[in-house]
């Protein structure tokens, strides 16, 4: 028994749990003090574990908590960058025409069809636009 337990569980009769090293190994250990009918410490109860055991149970669980939340990480990343792109790709037709138009080409198109071609799924959302008083202005 090391002076640290020694102190603890005979000196000053405290419960006494944590790693100790053992003979040749780390172990999961527990003292008790064990008294006489007086109530005075005679001795002490140990209980221990091996660690080794533990620790490559506790590695596999963090290997597999780690791969997890790196594949969703990810897959994460790829998702926003897909979304991102969708997104953009408006903004990114307008710029390249804007550069057509600056370069002298003023046939250039962005692609977005007029009011009229949209379909039935904008035709409430137009009608609401063509009320609005700074729509009628220009």
């Amino acid at each position: 028994m090391s002076e640290v337990v020694d102190d603890a569980v005979l000196r000053r009769g405290e419960v006494w749990a944590d790693r100790a090293f053992v003979v040749r190994e780390w172990y999961i250990t527990a003292y008790e003090p064990i008294r006489d009918p007086t109530g005075r410490i005679i001795g002490s109860l140990y209980v221990g574990l091996p660690e080794a055991p533990f620790n490559q149970k506790k590695r596999a669980i963090t290997g597999v908590v780690v791969a997890i939340v790196g594949g969703a990480t990810v897959l994460s990343l790829g998702l926003v960058l897909v979304v991102t792109q969708l997104v953009l790709r408006p903004v990114s037709r307008i710029v390249e025409m804007s550069r057509r138009v600056i370069a002298g080409d003023l046939t250039a198109r962005v692609g977005i069809h007029p009011p009229e071609r949209w379909g039935s799924c904008a035709r409430p959302s137009m009608r609401w636009v063509r009320r609005w008083p700074s729509a009628k202005s220009g």
